[in-house]
């Protein structure tokens, strides 16, 4: 089994690293592998370069199966750049663990902005039937009932524009997390 060797101290030898892995894998963790001259440096901790290899490529993979938003990815990058070697293979299998489990606080905020984006777009098509309606007095139903189920839909607007803050907030605040 082949050993990474990063330069003579931890912090120094990890960004080093961190800045090759980000570079072979164009922005994006898991998008190829670390070139063989970078197997060939010293360090006080000596981590198999196939694990990391292997768990960056599993962590790309997951969110390109969970369809995980670009930024999110971006910042992740961002987060890697300033932890350790070893740091950083925990996060990464803390975030495919969170991903696979559907439990990602990212995940949970683009469940929760597609239920608002959907409730908007029955409340619109609602409101679009009312308006082709020729006639909408009170004794006509049918538009009482269009009515009714568009004030569900605000209601239920409201309600989702709330879990869509609360899941931004809980979603910043794992990343302030795993920056600190």
């Amino acid at each position: 089994m082949q050993f990474m060797k990063i330069g003579s101290s931890t912090t120094q030898g990890t960004n080093r690293t961190l800045e090759r892995v980000k570079s072979g894998y164009n922005k994006d963790i898991g998008k190829g592998t670390i070139k063989e001259q970078d197997q060939g440096l010293e360090a006080p901790n000596q981590l198999p370069i196939d694990d990391l290899n292997r768990i960056a490529n599993e962590l790309y993979e997951t969110w390109e199966l969970h369809d995980i938003i670009e930024g999110h990815r971006t910042i992740f990058n961002e987060i890697f750049s300033h932890k350790s070697i070893t740091a950083t293979l925990d996060i990464m299998k803390t975030e495919i663990n969170m991903i696979k489990s559907k439990k990602s606080p990212v995940q949970k905020v683009t469940k929760a902005i597609i239920a608002r984006e959907t409730c908007l777009k029955y409340l619109f098509e609602g409101t679009k039937v009312l308006g082709n309606l020729p006639d909408m007095s009170e004794s006509n139903t049918f538009c009482q009932e269009i009515i009714q189920k568009c004030l569900e839909y605000i209601s239920n607007l409201r309600l989702l524009s709330i879990t869509v803050v609360e899941n931004i907030v809980k979603w910043r605040k794992y990343i302030a997390d795993l920056l600190a």
